[in-house]
């Protein structure tokens, strides 16, 4: 994970990549990268040239509330809007209310106007006919904005409950941070459309691993686990963390549907670039 995020960094001449590594099934936070990052031996000089010849020249006030920033651990301390993997939770409620099947029909224009409002595909001109399944390949926001619509705020914001976005996920770990959400009796419909595909709404990137680890867990929500045992300087174990199911959050059926519409994704969707010869992989 280390060497694949910076790899990504000299690609993508990105300013920060996050990595998480989780096992669906356990919670087992297997990696957790964060690149740039420092050196924990030497904790108070960033670690590339560039940056450091920057903290030279910043006062000391500067200095303190840069290391401050270098220190926190983003991946449970930074909100982010999730954009389009956040279609996952749409489509994943849509499916378990029976709004949906994986091969119901739409039509994409390009565009949808809800309560007087506009709102655009990526592709303008439209996608045309599709189905569930192909809509999430193509990354479809109309579609996504008809499923929530269809949801209502209710259902909606009861899903983000049961996918874990309106809580804490209670990491061992310091500093998490709890997602933005718009309050439900405040929302228009034009907010719970944007929300369908990932705008208007800020989650922390734990957060959403383990919402989307569900999927792949046959709907079962588990708690994120840093550590699984504690040994002593003879090897013998001294303190357990068991493994913590949260909460089923949707149906076996509705999660083996959801694991096939996430392997089109990355077979002949938007997600291709994840393909491995010989693998089966999900992915939005």
């Amino acid at each position: 994970a280390e060497d694949a995020v910076a790899d990504g960094l000299k690609k993508t001449r990105a300013k920060k990549i996050m990595c998480i590594v989780m096992n669906p099934k356990t919670g087992d936070i297997l990696a957790m990268v964060t690149n740039p990052s420092f050196d924990p031996n030497d904790a108070t000089e960033p670690s590339s040239l560039s940056e450091r010849k920057a903290f030279q020249k910043m006062s000391a006030k500067q200095q303190s509330k840069y290391l401050s920033e270098m220190w926190k651990n983003p991946i449970v301390s930074d909100l982010y809007e999730p954009g389009s993997t956040f279609k996952l939770i749409n489509t994943t409620a849509a499916l378990e209310e029976g709004i949906a099947t994986p091969n119901s029909h739409f039509v994409c224009g390009g565009s949808i106007n809800v309560a007087g409002t506009t709102l655009y595909c990526w592709q303008k001109a439209g996608h045309g006919p599709e189905t569930l399944t192909s809509a999430v390949g193509n990354s479809c926001n109309p579609v996504q904005v008809q499923l929530a619509l269809k949801l209502g705020k209710n259902k909606y914001y009861n899903y983000l409950d049961l996918f874990g976005i309106t809580d804490k996920t209670h990491v061992d770990l310091p500093a998490e941070t709890s997602a933005i959400i718009k309050d439900k009796s405040k929302i228009s419909k034009v907010d719970l459309a944007t929300m369908a595909y990932g705008q208007g709404i800020a989650v922390t990137p734990l957060q959403l691993i383990t919402a989307v680890s569900s999927i792949g867990n046959n709907g079962i929500l588990m708690k994120p686990r840093i550590v699984k045992k504690m040994t002593n300087s003879s090897g013998k174990t001294v303190k357990t963390f068991p493994v913590k199911k949260v909460r089923q959050v949707m149906s076996e059926k509705t999660a083996s549907e959801m694991c096939k519409i996430m392997e089109y994704e990355v077979s002949k969707g938007g997600g291709n670039t994840a393909k491995i010869a010989g693998y089966s992989i999900g992915g939005k």
